[in-house]
Parts: structure tokens; sequence; C-alpha cells
């Protein structure tokens, strides 16, 4: 059992029944009950009376017990075969322990979800004290107090939605009324707070969400519908696109977006001769522009009545009607690129020339080059001859003649 909710000097009250299951000897045991996260606990002594005066007059196959048991103050002594609290089960088909397996969902641990009673292999689901709380499902694994709240109410209260038991997910779950969507029904289904002055959701630059609008975080338009703009200049961008789409069947609005468009546009050769606050102009196809003119007949913040001229205005120049200028730009930038690309394989061609020409200049000059075969003044041979002049002297005293020596060549 769990509390909510719950402020410091808050006082809870617990209710336990307690149950014998069969006799205790000596006929006295105890139990304790604490709260979970306090140190304190509650000591219970319990006398069990295993033998009553009543059993002595138990109704044999009592109606109590389905006629297959006895009623024994109050309570059922099923027959053989029979269980159960008013011997409802018949145990012929099954036993006990298959039937709590039955009563436990895939992936749980616990018997019906430990909100209610396996009997005869289905789960009872506990009642609670207040009458306007259910529990439910196959494994009493729902309610319908337990669903997201939206104002501090169930399901935003009965007006937006009731909490039920999804058959598909077998979870608690908000069942919204037609006017409202979302998990605790928080959100409008209707999109008419999103409707702009001009008939658009959120005026195209946003997405309508729980009924209110998300501006586009790159657009200048914000506000409840998306339609104030504080840069932009009068009322000339809020209605441009309303415009295109409706008198020229262009511009970035889709069909189904268009047909949201409530101003209403009239396409004129001329402007009428009344006070205009300010003339609009916006791009159009082939480099030309849309001129209307928004006129408020009941002030500015009442829906205008666009006057848009049928000719568009083109301008006069290079650029010729049906030529797109940014094309144009993109041919001109191609063709400088290939002209520089020609420049620099011309002036490769005009060095490769030069080239060819001074190597063709060299080899005749090497064609017409003549040597001698004259003795080169400035050769010298690779020995040289020394004399030694105390060589000579020696053989003079002696009176031998010197030998002559050889010269080396």
């Amino acid at each position: 059992m769990t509390c909510e909710g719950l402020a410091i000097g808050d006082t809870v009250w617990f209710e336990i029944d307690v149950t014998a299951e069969e006799c205790i000897e000596g006929g006295t045991t105890s139990f304790s009950v604490s709260p979970v996260g306090f140190s304190e606990e509650l000591l219970v002594m319990v006398d069990v009376i295993c033998g009553c005066d009543c059993e002595k007059e138990g109704i044999t196959n009592s109606p109590e017990c389905n006629y297959n048991g006895t009623n024994q103050c109050g309570m059922c002594a099923c027959n053989m075969g029979r269980y159960g609290d008013e011997c409802q089960c018949s145990g012929e088909s099954s036993s006990v322990g298959d039937d709590r397996l039955a009563c436990i969902a895939s992936g749980s641990l616990s018997i019906c979800s430990g909100r209610g009673e396996c009997i005869c292999g289905e789960c009872v689901c506990n009642k609670q004290k207040d009458p306007t709380q259910v529990v439910s499902g196959e494994f009493c694994q729902c309610d319908n107090f337990n669903c997201p709240l939206f104002e501090g109410q169930l399901c935003g209260g009965p007006s937006r939605g009731t909490c039920v038991c999804d058959r598909t997910t077998q979870q608690s779950t908000c069942q919204c009324t037609a006017e409202y969507e979302g998990d605790s029904c928080n959100c409008l289904r209707s999109q008419e707070a999103c409707i702009a002055n001009n008939g658009l959701i959120c005026n195209a630059h946003g997405t309508c969400t729980c009924g209110a609008c998300r501006c586009d975080t790159d657009s200048p338009f914000k506000g409840p519908t998306c339609f104030d703009c504080a840069t932009c200049t009068g009322q000339c961008e809020v209605y441009q696109e309303c415009v295109q789409c409706k008198a020229f069947n262009s511009g970035p609005l889709t069909e189904e977006q268009c047909d949201m468009c409530t101003v209403e546009v009239i396409i004129v050769e001329r402007f009428p001769e009344v006070d205009y606050p300010y003339n609009c102009s916006v791009n159009h196809i082939d480099n030309c522009t849309i001129v209307f003119i928004p006129y408020f007949m009941d002030g500015e913040d009442a829906v205008p009545v666009i006057y848009v001229l049928e000719d568009t205005v083109c301008p006069r120049g290079p650029v010729a009607p049906g030529v797109d200028a940014r094309w144009v730009a993109v041919g001109l930038a191609i063709a400088i690129v290939l002209i520089g690309i020609l420049l620099i394989i011309l002036y490769k061609c005009y060095i490769m020339w030069l080239d060819r020409k001074e190597y063709n200049e060299w080899e005749k000059e090497k064609a017409n080059a003549q040597f001698s075969q004259n003795e080169n003044p400035l050769y010298k041979p690779a020995s040289t001859v020394h004399k030694n002049p105390a060589y000579g002297a020696q053989f003079s005293d002696t009176g031998e003649q010197a030998p002559a020596l050889q010269e080396k060549s």
C-alpha cells in the first residue's frame, strides 16, 4: 500500500485484516507492521481460536458455498475436490499451483499484479475504499485513478477525458473526448485558435500544437498566430504569400494553404483612387515584380482588401524578359573560367615553342663545331729528371770517371 501527497504533520490510518489459515500450536502468535522509511514498528499479538461452538451447527452443502461445502461459522469447509472461499473451484481440471500461474502476467512475478486474489485461475481484483476507484484488467494491472494529471485532475477532468484500461497495452490510459487529445487530454484538437488574420494556420510560419502556434525559429513572424512581425515594413510581408498564390498561382504556399487565405484579392489594371497606407511589391518569376496595395476599410487591425496589378513589372536592360538573371550570372562565371583555362593553355604552348627553338639552335652549333689535333702547349710530361751535384765530385777525388746518368722518361 502506498501513500501520496503527504505533508509533515499529516496522520495516516492503516486497516489490516488478519486471517488464520491453520491452527497454530499454542494458539498465540505475533507479527510486526512498519512503514517503509521509518525505524519504528508495531508489534501485533494474535490469539488463534481453533474451535468454535458454531462449528457444531454447520450447514451442509450450503448455498453460500455453492452447494459444494459446509458453512461453518460463516466460512466454507469445502467438500473433497473443491476449493476456494466459496468452494467455487474444482480440483479435478487443475491444481492450485496451475491456477496461481494462470494469474501471473507475462514478465511479472506477482500474482494478480499484487492487487487481487487468484481464484480458480482468474484474478479477482481488490476493491478500494473509494467506490469510484476501480482496479481492473485480466491481471488487475489497470485502474481508473493512476492516469496522468492535467491541472490537478485525472485526464484534465471529466470534461476532457476519463481514465480507462487500454485493451492493447493493458495499462491505465486517458480516453479523451472528441475536443481534446494528448497523454493527459491536455491538448485541444481544434486549430481555430491557430488561424491568423489572413486565414492561414499559424500564418504558414509555424505549426499548430495543442491548439497553440509554435512559430518557426528562423521566421521573423511571432505572436499567438505567428502573424506579428516587428521587422516587417507595414503589412506587405504578411499578405504577400496569399497574393502570390491567389493572383498568380505561385509562391511557397500549397494549394490547401492557399484555400485558407481569407483575404480578398482583386486584380485590376490600375489602382483605384483611394488612400493607401503603403505600396507593396514581391519578387515574381522572370525577374519581375508583383505590385499590390492592401486597403484597410476598417483600420489596420481588420482584414484588408488586396488590389493587385494584373501586369507584373519587369526590368528593362540587358536581361530580356523570360531570362533569369541568376542563370546569366552563372553563364558569365563559366565563360570567365573557360577563357582563363584557354589563356593558360596558350601560354604553355608558347613556352614549349621557345624551348624547342633554343634546343634546335644548340644542335646546329654542336654540328658546326671543329676541334684541332695539335699538341697542347700547356701539356707537361708526367715524369721529371733530377741530378745530384755531389755525385760527380765523389769520383773526381779518386780519379775515377763517374758513370753517366740515364734520363728517365
